[in-house]
């Protein structure tokens, strides 16, 4: 066993309250540019900007990430500048936008992963269907693989435990992206029902997902977007996200229960954000939903997404019981 030894620098890892320390130790970083904004979530740290002229962004990004790397110097913190990417989020695809700190050029990406989400620089969410249809390819696999050897009871528990959380995952962010790219995940969930189900290849999959009372990919996304939207009504958001939702307002006292304003959007990536999505659909769900206020709203909630699916049900003749 080592001698014990004072810690003049740093924190020693594997303590159980290092993290908490290192978060106290860099949380005035915030505070170091006011032209940078910063997102932290323990170590892993980013900063991001805007501007109209792309030429005056990067000069001014490049002299505070200056003033950054001076920060780190003075508190004794080691910026590893090859592990340092950035990305130009537009139709900024030229070759010769260059970022450098210290003289030293930052290598650019075109999609990185922030907190399990793949994000691209066009905000079309096609290399994050990806990665989850590849991650949801090997659950069907496993799932092919036990299938003879496991009940429906415990297939049912693999799809919730290996397929089910990459279908929610932020599914409000990148769920409202194009029909068409979201096709392969509907045509993956598909593929992976038929097996707890016992089903054949070309059975019709709406009796599956009805009788396991299981939802499609679609619902989860209309579910986990009226959530937002219920935490929005009832400001339950993080305070930097009640800014996107401004409730509509009248002089006059209507029954149509609580709207929120729908925000302008010139272009298509705004209209499939969830600030103009979630108020499109907030705005037309039914009255009793949006007047929902019990501690259980997110069973009532849930009820009212099977309501839609049952009357789907018995529109194709099936009896559902939910």
């Amino acid at each position: 066993m080592s001698e014990f030894k004072p810690v003049t620098c740093g924190l020693p890892q594997g303590s159980i309250i290092g993290p908490k320390l290192f978060i106290l130790f860099i949380n005035d970083i915030c505070y170091v540019s006011d032209k940078i904004k910063c997102i932290i979530f323990a170590d892993d740290t980013n900063l991001y900007s805007s501007g109209r002229d792309l030429e005056e962004l990067l000069h001014t990004v490049e002299k505070e990430l200056g003033v950054l790397k001076t920060w780190f110097d003075v508190n004794k913190l080691s910026l590893n500048i090859k592990k340092t990417k950035f990305m130009v989020f537009g139709n900024h695809s030229g070759s010769n936008i260059k970022l450098k700190i210290s003289n030293i050029e930052i290598g650019r990406v075109w999609e990185t992963k922030f907190l399990g989400v793949v994000i691209d620089h066009k905000l079309n969410w096609k290399k994050h269907v990806e990665y989850v249809k590849g991650k949801i390819s090997k659950s069907i696999a496993i799932l092919y693989k036990t299938k003879d050897m496991l009940n429906h009871k415990s297939l049912y528990l693999i799809y919730c435990t290996l397929i089910l959380p990459y279908l929610t995952y932020c599914v409000e962010l990148w769920g409202s992206t194009f029909k068409t790219t979201t096709d392969k995940i509907v045509s993956q969930q598909k593929r992976a029902i038929h097996i707890p189900n016992n089903a054949g290849y070309h059975d019709h999959t709406n009796p599956l997902f009805l009788n396991s009372h299981v939802l499609k990919f679609r619902d989860v996304v209309y579910y986990r977007t009226m959530q937002i939207m219920f935490k929005a009504k009832n400001k339950t958001l993080p305070d930097g996200m009640h800014r996107f939702f401004k409730v509509s307002e009248s002089k006059y006292e209507l029954r149509d229960g609580c709207k929120f304003v729908l925000p302008k959007a010139k272009k298509e990536v705004k209209r499939r954000c969830i600030s103009f999505k979630g108020v499109q659909l907030w705005n037309s769900a039914d009255l009793n939903v949006r007047l929902l206020c019990s501690k259980n709203h997110y069973v009532h909630l849930y009820l009212g997404v099977m309501a839609v699916v049952e009357k789907r049900g018995k529109e194709l003749g099936m009896h559902v019981c939910v």
